[in-house]
């Protein structure tokens, strides 16, 4: 049996578009290693079968540590602590209040988005801080 350079490249092929099907990224390095055999068989075609496929282990090893270093180190950018809390975003900014609060709680348009809140009656118009949240609400009291 014997195994060419364009075996090598369309098995890396193969992995790269299975990768986009199925996202995960560990067939990504294997058919980054597979396309990386299939240069080294390309430039030297004598190569055993045995040897290739150690190779190929020994590639998909290293390049599979080498790629998940490299999105480790993109995933260490800093991400804003409120990226899933977008409640959070709000604490310490003021408020005009569209309607008045009555009995504790009212909405209010904030960012493009209705937004529940609660704090102490107050009339429309009134300048409130947000102090915080309560599940989806934001808490809020009179701006001095």
């Amino acid at each position: 049996m014997t195994l060419a350079y364009w075996h090598w490249v369309i098995l890396g092929l193969l992995m790269v578009a299975l990768e986009v099907m199925i996202p995960g990224t560990f067939l990504l390095w294997v058919g980054i290693a597979a396309l990386i055999l299939g240069g080294t068989t390309f430039l030297f075609p004598l190569m055993s079968v045995t040897t290739q496929l150690v190779l190929f282990g020994v590639m998909a090893l290293l390049v599979t540590i080498l790629g998940r270093k490299i999105i480790r180190l993109q995933a260490n950018e800093e991400v804003p602590a409120t990226l899933n809390r977008r409640g959070q975003q709000f604490v310490g900014q003021t408020i005009v209040l569209d309607v008045p609060i009555v009995n504790g709680h009212a909405h209010v348009t904030v960012a493009d988005s209705k937004w529940l809140i609660k704090g102490p009656d107050l009339p429309a118009g009134v300048i409130v801080k947000v102090v915080g949240i309560d599940g989806n609400m934001l808490i809020v009291v009179k701006e001095d």
